[in-house]
């Protein structure tokens, strides 16, 4: 999260752990694509889902149901890591 003058800009990272055991070492954040990444549709409260690779958010991006609301949107990655 970055302060720009008066408001605030968010952007999103994702980091993991390299393997399945508690000890081992984390990744570096990586910052999430450019199309969850937009500061001017308010893309907030993400949830990852229990396959860890479902994330829920809320937004106020065009296209949504109310004019000025926030709808839910679903993105899901792919097992070769890409978005959907």
């Amino acid at each position: 999260m970055g302060r720009t003058g008066k408001t605030f800009e968010f952007s999103w990272w994702l980091h993991f752990r390299k393997g399945n055991n508690l000890g081992e070492s984390w990744s570096l954040p990586e910052r999430l694509g450019p199309n969850i990444n937009v500061p001017i549709w308010q893309d907030v409260n993400p949830a990852l889902l229990f396959d860890n690779r479902t994330m829920l958010m809320a937004s106020r991006r065009p296209g949504g149901v109310g004019a000025g609301t926030f709808d839910i949107y679903v993105t899901t990655r792919s097992h070769g890591g890409a978005d959907n």
